[in-house]
């Protein structure tokens, strides 16, 4: 048993550009119609609109899909059905009376192959009608997917390969759950890859292996640039084929994928929050991509100096407040007193006197003023504030408030940001021939970058402009 994995140096997590509104139903299949994207739900068909998804079959959840050069085939619940490009509508195929359908695969030579519940059909390039497969025995075939020249079918415990000119054989039996049931299967230069919930199969000339990957339950793999992009329940992982032994691997797209699908556009991926688009080329660097195409426009972590520097709301002016509030009991109270005084008193007295028969008064007054200023300064310690909490429960309060209040803001602010990113690849993957739903991406551009400006203070087009900034409010 081995376990697959890849040097991550050169993969890198790109941004995905994801395809209209959400999808209307739970995703069960995705696939392509000339440049229309098709989605699959457990409602019905739906095709890529520039207004949405457009209900195009609604017969039962669709189960599979499959390209074929004259249309798509489309597996649900109801039967089968093909949808030629020459067709508005999809119609319905017949295979028999109790022929469920499960899966459908086209292969090089435009052979429709079908799994049903009551055995494996197949239908000739040029014939109407479709014939069972006696090579398999009778019963229910869970799944068909169609490698050059070769057909691989699951039934249970068992998965078959074979072709139209040769007949079917059991090439690996007895499996046990999660190792049968095939979702996906593409071939290198030396071996096929089959895709099942638990890992995959390296089918050679020498035998299988059973390869682990640890990424949760596979849903699907596609193969482009001598990387393999396996689609699980934990999101989408891109994996070298020339270092399978190695350690580690790079995630794509941190989403559960539910179902995924190689087209020219680059790989679609169906989850619940919508259709994206990976690219597929070689990634070259081996970093998160925090920065548009142009090399003006500042990274996410500058955007957010800038922001929390306009906003006031840096870690620093907390930690400012709380020395200031483990120091203040060791500074003193300034207490001054002023006093003023005046004494005021006066005395009076008369005598009387008698010479030589005539009286006379004698008068005698006496007055004294007193004034007297006062000033008492004085330094009070309060030496138990120390050990009072007081103090610092007020700036943890404090604190609990600003980093509730910066990470509201930085969220904000973060979703502001990566929108342009997506906005911005959308608009370099936009053919030239879609003028006006350039000029709607231009103007959203535009309306992000306001927005932005905003929260930074117009530091954010400073930036972007090349135009040096200090991140210090003015």
């Amino acid at each position: 048993m081995a376990v697959l994995s890849a040097p991550v140096s050169w993969l890198a997590l790109l941004l995905p550009v994801w395809l209209g509104a959400p999808p209307p139903g739970l995703p069960t299949a995705i696939g392509m119609r000339a440049d229309q994207v098709l989605l699959g739900t457990e409602r019905g068909l739906y095709r890529e609109e520039s207004s949405g998804w457009t209900l195009v079959l609604g017969r039962g959840g669709v189960r599979d899909l499959a390209y074929a050069p004259r249309g798509t085939l489309i597996a649900t619940a109801a039967g089968l059905y093909e949808w030629p490009l020459d067709a508005s509508t999809p119609r319905a195929l017949p295979l028999g009376s109790g022929a469920r359908v499960h899966s459908v695969a086209v292969d090089r030579e435009e052979t429709v192959w079908v799994a049903s519940e009551v055995g494996l059909f197949a239908r000739t390039a040029g014939e109407r009608a479709f014939q069972r497969r006696i090579d398999i025995p009778t019963g229910e075939v869970m799944a068909v997917r169609a490698l050059a020249g070769r057909v691989w079918v699951a039934t249970r415990g068992t998965l078959w390969v074979g072709g139209t000119e040769g007949g079917f054989e059991s090439r690996l039996r007895g499996l046990k759950t999660g190792w049968w049931e095939l979702n996906g299967a593409v071939r290198t230069d030396s071996r096929v890859l089959l895709c099942v919930p638990r890992g995959l199969w390296s089918v050679g000339e020498g035998g299988a292996d059973k390869i682990e990957l640890g990424v949760g339950s596979l849903r699907g793999i596609a193969l482009a640039h001598e990387t393999l992009w396996v689609a699980s329940e934990r999101g989408v992982y891109a994996f070298s084929l020339r270092g399978l032994s190695s350690t580690g691997s790079s995630i794509a797209l941190d989403s559960e994928a539910l179902a995924v699908k190689l087209a020219s556009r680059g790989l679609l991926v169906a989850t619940r929050r919508g259709v994206a688009v990976l690219p597929v080329g070689n990634p070259g660097g081996g970093r998160l991509a925090l920065k548009s195409g142009k090399a003006a426009d500042p990274d996410v972590h500058t955007v957010q100096r800038a922001v929390l520097a306009y906003l006031e709301l840096s870690p620093a002016r907390i930690t400012r407040l709380d020395a200031r509030a483990r120091t203040a009991a060791l500074y003193p109270q300034v207490r001054a007193t002023f006093s003023l005084d005046r004494d005021l008193s006066h005395e009076s007295d008369q005598d009387q006197t008698f010479s030589s028969g005539s009286v006379r008064d004698l008068f005698s007054r006496d007055s004294e003023h007193g004034k007297s200023l006062g000033l008492d300064v004085q330094l009070v310690w309060d030496l138990g504030k120390i050990a009072a909490p007081d103090a610092a429960l007020s700036v943890s309060r404090e604190r609990r408030q600003l980093i509730e209040l910066r990470d509201q803001v930085l969220e904000r602010v973060n979703r502001l940001y990566f929108e342009r990113l997506r906005v911005l690849a959308r608009l370099a993957a936009l053919p030239p021939e879609r003028a006006e739903e350039r000029v709607e991406l231009e103007l959203r551009i535009r309306e992000l970058a306001a927005q932005l400006d905003a929260w930074t203070g117009g530091m954010f087009s400073r930036l972007a402009s090349g135009r040096p900034a200090s991140l210090r409010r003015r």
